[in-house]
């Protein structure tokens, strides 16, 4: 792997860059806050938390914890997105 295998970051001219900016600009326009992260987020330490104290075994609260941030994060993108 040299410096030609990075040949398709090259850029013809200055208005395919600008071209390029914009079409970067707009996909971060259209993407939409997810609460998937938040939910995994809080749900794998909180999880992983209550394992120790419950199981004495961190991973399996933390997979408990995982399950239900998923769970919540995706409920919670599916009302999101029916507003």
């Amino acid at each position: 792997m040299g410096i030609s295998s990075f040949n398709f970051i090259t850029v013809k001219s200055n208005s395919e860059l600008i071209r390029r900016m914009k079409m970067s600009d707009e996909k971060d326009k259209s993407i939409e806050h997810t609460y998937l992260a938040v939910g995994i987020g809080v749900g794998l330490p909180l999880g992983a938390a209550l394992g120790l104290l419950l199981f004495d075994d961190i991973a399996t609260g933390a997979g408990i914890g995982l399950v239900f941030g998923i769970t919540i994060g995706t409920v919670a993108d599916s009302f999101k997105r029916k507003e």
